[in-house]
Order: C-alpha cells, then structure tokens, then sequence
C-alpha cells in the first residue's frame, strides 16, 4: 500500500513539474514576445521621429530661405530708386521749326503756339495751312509737270491734329481759323461763309452754291464724321467728299421746297483733331482691307506731335498779328478775283519737283505695304499744292501776283514731306502698340491691389480690364520690371521654381 503511495506521489511531484516547466515556457515566451514588442515599438518611434525630423527641418529651411529673401528685400527696398516714367510707345518724328514755314507767318505759328501754354507748332502750323487752302480753294491751280498741260491740282487740304484730350487741339485750330476774314458781301441774297460745321451734302451744296471756289469743313472732332462716312449707308456721302477733295465731280439738289441747286465742282477743305484712340476703329478696317477707298489717305496733314505743357501768360504779338491777318486778306481778295489761275514751277524748281516725285514713286511700288502704298502715291500731288500755298501765302500785291513758283517753296514743301510721313509712321506705330501700353497702364494702376510680393498666378486670377490674355500679362511685368514699377525674385525651394514679383515701396496699397 505504502508502494503504491509513493508511486501516485512521484507521478504527481513528476506531472507538477512537468506544469511547473510548461509555466516557464510560457512566461519565457511571453517575455520573448514583450520583448519583441517593445523592438518593434522602439524601431517604428525611431522612423517616425527620422520623418518628422525631416520635414521638420525642410520647413526649417524653407522659413530661413524666406527670412533671409525678406531680410534681403528690406535691405534693398532701402536703397530702391523711383521709377522711371513709363512712355507710351512713339516713333520719333521730324523736329518741326521755322524752316518748315514761309518767313511771312513763321512768327505768329510759333508766337501763337508759345502762348497757348506751349502747345505744339505743327498743330497752329497745319490749321494756318489749311485755312490758307480753304481760302485759295479754286482761285488758283498748279500744273506740276513741264509737259503734261491737262494735270493741274486745287490746292485743297485735309488736316487733322492728333492728340489726347487737353493737348490745345482746338485753340491751335482757332488760331488758324479765326485768320479767315469775314465776308460781309451777299450774293442772291445770301451771306457768304467759307467756314461750316454742319456736314451734310445738302447744306455743303447750299454753301458751296454762293462759294465757287471752294469752302472749309472745320470740326472740333473728326471722329464722328469719319465714323459716320464709314457705315455702308453713308456710301453716296463719301462719294461726294472725295470728289470734293480732289476739286472735281458735281452735285445737284432739286426739290420742291426750295430752289434748284447745282454745284460743279465740289471744293472742300477739312480741318479738325481726334484722339488716337478713336482712330483705332476706322484703322483696323483700313489695315483689314476695308474702306480702303482712299478717304483716310486724304487727311495728309495728319500730325501726333510730343506736346510739353507749360503755363504761359504773354500778350499776343499785335504786329505779328496784322502782318498774318494781311496775308490771309490778300489770299482771299485772290479767291474773289480768280478762278483756276494756273501756276507752274521754274526750272529749278521744277526739276527738284520731279526729282522728289521719282523718288516717291519708286519706293512706293518696290513697298510691299499696300497701305504705304497708297500713301506715297499721293504725295508728289501733295508737295506740289504745298508749294503753290507757301508761293500764294508769300505774295503782297493782288494786282502784281507772280504765278511762277521758285526752288524755295518746293525745298520747303519736300521737307514738310519727310516730317508728315513721321507723323504718320508713328501713327501706325502707335495703333499697332496701343494694347502694350493699355496693358502697362492697367497693371501700374492695380499695384495697390496686389500683395507686396505677388506671383504670376495671383495677377492670373484677377481677370482686370487689358491683362486678360497671358501675352499682356507678360508684356506688362517686363515693361514694370524694366522701369523699376517691380522687382523680380526666382527661388527654388524642395527643387521647384518659383518667380515672385515684389512692388515698389511707393505703388503698394
């Protein structure tokens, strides 16, 4: 029995321990696996704080990049010069002085245009000539070829002076104007007036009726009546200023309500200004190939001069002033007594006439510009008529008028040539560069409503009034940066670049 006890204790102190043994197995493997555990943990904590540690520092590196470009900034912004002017895109033109004008009247163009708180010569310039041709119209003409008998020219004239507003357009154009004497004379009971505003035919007609030779359109603006000559309705009416350019063509008027009217020919000069801008539409159809009749080529006394204000306060020359007024009251008891008086050129004259008109002619067919073309076509025909004014214009004596015209006055018109072929070339230049300025000026004007320092992306966004394509946009942050408006600034954080614009201290909001 004792046996059998001792037997069942061993087998159970034997299984105890057997117990005891898989426990330790288990605490062992427990510990193992705690251990494992706390590995994993420790190795995962060790990549995140790895990861955090270097975004951590690329941000670091990032503020002190912007720091430092800020810092920068503040030092150079220190030492940042103003601006400089941003001018709108012209062409230089012809400088115009005395030499341009017959000594009769060279004081009074620039006397007049001092007083007019310096506004330019070529604006008093070219409405003097043009009142001087309204006044001759058809009293004279000039046969410019030695041979050719049948080609005679009305020296009529078409100005215009080009310019924004408040450049003295208007009071330049007065002072040509206001030369015209008054007639007092009536003929069939109606009053003679060489001077009109209104521009229909119908009153043209009844003007040019008791005016046969010839009458001056005179217009604050053009734009309106060259518009208007541009619609398709208008076609009979451009038809009868373009006859009335050349001094040729007829009009009858007969209805009920009033007498029969019948003019031959049309003589009309015209006279006005306009700002740039509004030519804009009559010459994007002229450059597309529309109304290209001719009718814009006939305002040749076409000047956009640079214009400097300055305040002047000086008492009109009296002396100059009745030595002008004579002038032009000569020219018109000219008109009174003759129609169609023929005048040719002298030798001289003649030959540097047809030496100009050659050369003209030349480069006008080897251009490969139809509108240069058309331009330079009508020029020697120009330079002839200016001749026979600036001759007309020299004159004292009505009864005594020498009706050969000398080398002089064609020197002098082939010069007027260069200079009205400046103006028109800054002209064109202007028309085809006015959205790089409109988009300049739009830009400058928005400053204070940018961040100081800004990215393209920002101006991108704001979809403002002639910044709206990518190509404006560009044009109008080189031309900022290149005047000192802005300044550019290219960094490359985390490899990326990037372009920034900072503004000037002075242009920010």
């Amino acid at each position: 029995m004792q046996s059998i006890k001792n037997f069942l204790s061993t087998k159970l102190a034997a299984k105890k321990k057997q117990q005891e043994q898989v426990q330790e197995q288990v605490q062992v493997q427990e510990q193992v696996q705690v251990q494992v555990q706390e590995q994993v943990q420790v190795q995962v904590q060790e990549q995140v704080q790895e990861q955090v540690q270097e975004q951590v520092q690329v941000q670091v590196q990032e503020q002190v990049q912007e720091q430092v470009q800020e810092q920068v900034q503040e030092q150079v912004q220190d030492s940042w010069p103003d601006p400089v002017e941003i001018k709108k895109h012209h062409t230089i033109v012809d400088l115009f002085t005395k030499e341009y004008l017959p000594s009769c009247i060279q004081e009074f163009v620039f006397s007049t245009a001092k007083r007019l708180n310096n506004a330019p010569a070529e604006f008093v310039a070219v409405s003097c000539l043009v009142s001087a041709a309204s006044l001759i119209g058809g009293s004279a003409v000039i046969q410019p070829k030695r041979e050719d008998t049948a080609w005679i020219l009305i020296p009529t004239l078409w100005g215009a002076l080009v310019g924004g507003p408040s450049v003295m357009k208007t009071p330049a154009m007065e002072a040509g104007v206001s030369l015209i004497p008054k007639i007092d004379k009536a003929e069939n009971d109606v009053k003679r007036t060489i001077v009109v505003n209104d521009v229909t035919p119908e009153s043209l007609a009844i003007n040019l009726a008791s005016n046969p030779n010839g009458i001056m359109l005179s217009r604050d603006e053009l734009a309106g009546w060259l518009i208007n000559l541009d619609k398709e309705e208008r076609a009979a009416e451009r038809a009868f200023y373009l006859q009335a350019f050349n001094g040729s063509g007829s009009f009858v008027q007969d209805r009920v309500s009033r007498d029969r009217i019948e003019v031959e020919p049309l003589i009309v000069s015209v006279l006005g200004g306009i700002q740039p801008s509004l030519l804009m539409p009559l010459l994007t159809a002229r450059n597309e190939g529309r109304s290209n009749d001719g009718l814009f080529e006939r305002m040749q006394l076409m000047v956009f001069p640079d214009y400097k204000p300055q305040y002047v306060d000086i008492a009109p020359d009296q002396v100059v002033q009745t030595k002008t007024k004579n002038i032009f009251s000569f020219l018109s008891t000219f008109s009174e007594n003759n129609h169609k008086k023929r005048f040719t050129f002298n030798d001289e004259a003649h030959d540097l006439w047809r030496e100009y008109a050659q050369k003209t002619i030349c480069r006008g067919h080897s251009s490969e510009d139809g509108l240069i073309q058309g331009l330079l076509g009508k020029y020697p025909a120009l330079c002839a008529k200016l001749a026979l004014i600036f001759h007309l214009m020299s004159q004292t004596d009505p009864d005594n008028v020498i009706f050969i015209i000398d080398a002089e006055h064609v020197r002098r018109s082939i010069l007027w040539m260069s200079l009205l072929e400046s103006h028109y070339q800054r002209l064109m230049h202007f028309t085809s560069n006015v959205n790089i300025d409109n988009a300049t000026n739009a830009l400058i004007e928005k400053l204070g409503h940018l961040p100081e320092t800004f990215a393209k992306r920002d101006l991108t966004r704001k979809s403002w009034k002639n910044l709206g394509t990518e190509k404006d946009r560009e044009i109008a942050l080189e031309r900022l940066v290149e005047h000192g408006y802005l300044r550019i600034s290219k960094v490359s954080p985390n490899n990326r670049p990037k372009t920034t614009y900072t503004i000037h201290p002075s242009f920010r909001g």
